[in-house]
């Protein structure tokens, strides 16, 4: 009985002390044993050990690599900007001994740590761009953000001055440092409604430019096809002029050949299919009785007064007041006004004008310089804009025609002295009255602006004086594609006239120019024409709307500068 006790008050003792005095180590830990927290073993390989029981404390550290999640922090950039930053980093315990006797717990070193790591992370970031800590740049011109290594340099250099300050040369906690990531940098939650105002303002002015540029497009496009179209229909008319001149030639054979046989027969059939046309069923005329259609009835000897002519030749002869051009007779009197450049002489061409003589040959009221040959094409060369001279060139964009409007909207530059247009469209000038919905009344006239018109600051008050460029749609409604604010473009004067010494602003017009054409000159390509042939006011033009294609007879004038400037222009 007595060793029954004694066995089972050993195997108490065992169970009471073995759990003290035993332990083990998994091989993921690391283990100080500490007697009243000084340390006595340290162990770091995997196994059972042994300690003194009731005096000494088991302390297990994670040898694996150990993760701290700072809470997020707001940090400024080198922009004074506001930035919620949440990172976290992770470590290694390298030296137990030395981790146990500066931090002690886990929880201590995570404390610790992420104070440092954070501190380091705010230095970083107060020296670098939001899209440095982002790790993305903006393509210029597009919305496509092309990602950098810049947030990871940012992170690089934290660990190794985290590192630096953790490590033997800082406190020497024991520990390395792995890694410190950022999960999010994003804006405080209060900037956030900034953040999208400014996002939508961005979006608004993207879509006004996509559709400003979506309506020149479309100008461009109907300017081209209102182009090809002039040119079609020039084309067209120029085969049925050719058609009908040659039918007309044929029928002025066929006449000719009729009223060689028999004159007086010949001139009476006429008259009498003159009378049928006339005099149709349920016509009334009041009439003379010496009224010319009714002359032949009277005097069958009448001729009437030959209509005014004109030719284009080459002098072929000249024998004092009776020339030969080409194959045709020209008689010069005392009344004739030459106005060729130089005295004529054999070989030069001209332009004669006059009336057929019952010979055959002209009798000439003026000769100038000519050119017979095919009217090539017309540009706008010059228009006067309320005593302003603007210059036209090929590459200038003219979307209306200056002679068709009341008022033309000029935009371009001053180049040499003289403004240079770029493009030209219909304008309006006036004080804007109302702005209702996107109807506006400028004076008196109501004009359509849509959200894609280009408005310069200030244009869109009440009361302001504006100069709008329009575009007239097939209805008659005009819809404004630029306002600006009326400058003193429109009263400048004439640089035509400046002295070659006075110097000319350069560069783009201060504001458009809008006003009527005074007038406007147009350059004519004419096959067979020394020159370029500039039409004016004051040209003498006998030509239908569509003249491009059609063989024309010229008399022009040659400048001190050298331009032709046509006086007559008929056709051939």
């Amino acid at each position: 009985m007595k060793y029954a006790v004694s066995a089972v008050v050993i195997v108490l003792l065992l169970a009471i002390i073995g759990p003290q005095a035993l332990f083990t180590v998994d091989e993921t830990q690391l283990v100080v044993v500490t007697r009243f927290g000084e340390i006595q073993e340290i162990h770091t390989t995997p196994g059972l050990k042994v300690k003194a029981p009731f005096l000494e404390s088991v302390n297990r550290f994670d040898k694996r690599v150990l993760r701290i999640d700072t809470p997020p922090r707001i940090l400024n950039d080198v922009e004074k900007q506001n930035l919620v930053i949440d990172a976290y980093s992770r470590y290694r315990i390298t030296e137990v001994r030395k981790f146990f006797e500066k931090l002690r717990t886990l929880s201590g070193a995570g404390d610790r740590i992420g104070s440092i790591v954070t501190n380091k992370l705010k230095e970083e970031i107060a020296l670098r761009t939001r899209a440095e800590i982002i790790g993305g740049q903006t393509q210029a011109g597009t919305n496509v953000v092309i990602p950098t290594n810049s947030r990871q340099e940012i992170l690089d250099k934290v660990v190794v001055e985290s590192n630096a300050e953790v490590g033997p040369q800082g406190e020497d906690f024991g520990i390395e440092i792995i890694d410190v990531r950022i999960k999010r940098a994003e804006f405080p939650e209060d900037a956030l409604p900034n953040i999208f105002a400014r996002m939508r303002a961005e979006r608004d002015r993207i879509s006004r430019e996509t559709r400003a540029l979506g309506a020149e497009e479309d100008a461009r496009i109907r300017a081209k096809a209102e182009r090809d179209r002039t040119i079609i229909l020039a084309d067209a008319q120029r085969q049925a002029n050719i058609t009908r001149g040659e039918g007309e030639a044929r029928a002025i054979e066929i006449y000719s050949q009729a009223l060689e046989q028999d004159p007086e027969f010949f001139a009476f059939r006429r008259s009498l299919e003159a009378y049928r046309e006339f005099l149709s069923t349920d016509t009334t005329v009041l009439l003379s009785s010496d009224a010319e259609l009714f002359q032949f009835l009277e005097e069958p000897s009448f001729v009437p007064i030959p209509a005014s002519v004109a030719a284009v030749g080459t002098i072929e002869g000249m024998a004092g007041n009776s020339w030969t051009v080409g194959d045709q007779g020209v008689m010069l009197t005392g009344n004739t006004l030459v106005t060729l450049s130089s005295a004529p002489t054999v070989g030069d061409v001209v332009f004669v004008e006059g009336f057929v003589q019952d010979d055959g040959s002209i009798l000439a009221s003026l000769i100038m310089a000519g050119v017979d040959g095919l009217v090539e094409s017309i540009s706008l060369s010059q228009v006067s804009v309320e005593g302003v001279t603007v210059m036209v060139p090929d590459s200038a964009e003219v979307l209306v025609d200056p002679e068709s409007v009341g008022t033309i909207y000029v935009e371009g530059s001053v180049a040499d002295g003289a403004l240079v247009a770029e493009r030209i469209t219909e304008g309006i000038r006036g004080s804007l009255e109302s702005i209702t919905g996107a109807t506006w009344t400028i004076g008196t006239t109501d004009v359509e602006v849509p959200l894609d018109t280009t408005i310069e600051e200030g244009a869109a008050v009440v009361g302001s004086d504006v100069l709008v460029s329009v575009i007239r749609k097939s209805d008659d409604t005009l819809v404004a594609t630029k306002v600006s604010l009326q400058g003193e473009t429109t009263t400048t004067t004439d640089t035509s006239g400046s002295s070659p010494d006075e110097e000319q602003p350069e560069g783009d017009i201060a504001s458009p120019l809008v006003g009527s054409a005074n007038y406007v000159v147009s350059s004519w390509s004419i096959s067979g024409a020394p020159g370029i042939v500039l039409v004016d006011s004051e040209t003498n033009l006998e030509l239908g709307a569509n003249q491009v294609g059609l063989v024309v007879l010229v008399g022009y004038e040659q400048t001190d500068d050298g331009s032709l400037v046509a006086r007559e222009i008929r056709t051939s």
